[in-house]
Protein backbone atom coordinates (compact mmCIF):
# COMPACT_ATOMS: atom_id res chain seq x y z
CA UNK A 1 0.00 0.00 0.00
CA UNK A 2 2.67 2.22 0.91
CA UNK A 3 4.48 1.85 -2.75
CA UNK A 4 0.84 2.59 -4.21
CA UNK A 5 0.37 5.57 -2.13
CA UNK A 6 4.05 6.86 -3.12
CA UNK A 7 3.37 6.05 -6.35
CA UNK A 8 0.23 8.41 -6.57
CA UNK A 9 2.37 11.29 -5.25
CA UNK A 10 5.18 11.11 -8.40
CA UNK A 11 2.75 10.49 -10.65
CA UNK A 12 0.77 13.84 -9.01
CA UNK A 13 3.87 15.35 -8.98
CA UNK A 14 5.65 14.39 -12.40
CA UNK A 15 3.02 13.25 -14.57
CA UNK A 16 2.50 16.51 -16.13
CA UNK A 17 5.75 17.17 -17.03
CA UNK A 18 5.96 13.39 -18.50
CA UNK A 19 2.87 14.21 -20.43
CA UNK A 20 4.02 17.48 -21.74
CA UNK A 21 7.33 15.97 -22.78
CA UNK A 22 9.87 18.06 -20.77
CA UNK A 23 10.93 14.85 -18.94
CA UNK A 24 11.57 11.37 -20.10
CA UNK A 25 9.99 8.69 -17.74
CA UNK A 26 13.66 7.56 -16.69
CA UNK A 27 14.37 10.82 -16.10
CA UNK A 28 11.14 11.09 -13.84
CA UNK A 29 12.11 8.11 -12.36
CA UNK A 30 15.44 9.30 -11.39
CA UNK A 31 14.50 12.94 -9.84
CA UNK A 32 11.64 10.65 -8.04
CA UNK A 33 14.42 8.14 -6.60
CA UNK A 34 16.37 10.96 -5.26
CA UNK A 35 13.83 12.86 -3.70
CA UNK A 36 12.52 10.06 -2.21
CA UNK A 37 16.43 9.23 -0.73
CA UNK A 38 16.32 12.73 0.81
CA UNK A 39 13.32 13.07 2.41
CA UNK A 40 13.62 9.38 4.32
CA UNK A 41 17.19 11.28 5.39
CA UNK A 42 15.74 13.88 6.78
CA UNK A 43 12.68 12.17 8.11
CA UNK A 44 15.17 10.12 10.59
CA UNK A 45 14.68 9.26 14.01
CA UNK A 46 10.92 11.15 14.14
CA UNK A 47 9.16 8.45 12.05
CA UNK A 48 9.99 5.90 14.73
CA UNK A 49 8.37 8.12 17.03
CA UNK A 50 4.53 7.83 16.57
CA UNK A 51 4.87 4.04 16.40
CA UNK A 52 5.88 3.49 19.59
CA UNK A 53 3.78 5.89 21.33
CA UNK A 54 1.03 3.62 19.57
CA UNK A 55 2.85 0.85 21.66
CA UNK A 56 3.01 2.33 24.40
CA UNK A 57 -0.72 3.26 24.53
CA UNK A 58 -2.01 -0.25 23.14
CA UNK A 59 0.11 -1.83 26.06
CA UNK A 60 -2.21 0.17 28.64
CA UNK A 61 -5.30 -0.54 27.15
CA UNK A 62 -8.26 -2.72 28.54
CA UNK A 63 -8.39 -6.09 26.97
CA UNK A 64 -11.84 -5.05 25.68
CA UNK A 65 -10.79 -2.09 24.27
CA UNK A 66 -7.43 -3.92 22.55
CA UNK A 67 -10.29 -6.45 21.47
CA UNK A 68 -12.11 -4.10 19.13
CA UNK A 69 -8.83 -2.61 17.85
CA UNK A 70 -8.32 -5.58 16.22
CA UNK A 71 -11.99 -6.74 15.39
CA UNK A 72 -13.04 -3.87 13.60
CA UNK A 73 -10.00 -4.27 11.12
CA UNK A 74 -10.30 -7.50 10.77
CA UNK A 75 -13.85 -6.69 9.87
CA UNK A 76 -13.35 -4.24 7.21
CA UNK A 77 -10.86 -6.71 5.98
CA UNK A 78 -13.17 -9.49 5.17
CA UNK A 79 -15.93 -7.76 4.20
CA UNK A 80 -13.61 -5.95 1.02
CA UNK A 81 -12.59 -8.93 0.53
CA UNK A 82 -16.19 -10.53 0.40
CA UNK A 83 -16.94 -7.75 -1.73
CA UNK A 84 -14.51 -8.18 -4.20
CA UNK A 85 -14.95 -12.06 -4.33
CA UNK A 86 -18.69 -11.23 -4.98
CA UNK A 87 -18.19 -8.75 -7.50
CA UNK A 88 -15.98 -10.82 -9.73
CA UNK A 89 -18.09 -13.64 -9.77
CA UNK A 90 -21.63 -12.27 -10.38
Amino acid sequence: MTFNIGGNDVADSLGISVGAGTLTMKQALVIAAIIDMLKTGEIGESASAPPAAMVALVVGMRPIALAWIITLPVAAIIGAVGYVVLSAVF
